[in-house]
């Protein structure tokens, strides 16, 4: 699969988050804008602290009450490491 920018995976990301939360409606531009921002913010930490790890999650109640929590980025030497594996049993959803 090819690298997503980030532009596009603020919008798969506003999608899936939208339907956890069991939004009748498409998530906005703006929506996918903002989370596009928060993405690069990310980014930039990322590319100037390179021995820190970020970890960014999204947790909500869905229709039903139940509790999601959703990983949005994540590490890559996080994801490598033994904590990547426990990450890899609390990232797992049905």
């Amino acid at each position: 699969m090819a690298k997503q920018t980030i532009d596009q995976l603020a919008e798969r990301l506003a999608f899936k988050l939208s339907g956890r939360a069991g939004r009748e409606r498409p998530p906005t531009p703006a929506a996918i804008r903002l989370i596009a921002q928060c993405l690069k913010l990310v980014s930039t930490f990322t590319g100037n602290y390179p021995t820190m790890q970020f970890h960014v999650n999204v947790s909500g109640f869905d229709k039903q009450g139940q509790i999601f929590w959703t990983p949005v980025f994540e590490d890559k030497a996080v994801l490598d490491s033994f904590a990547g594996g426990i990450l890899g049993m609390v990232y797992i959803t049905h």
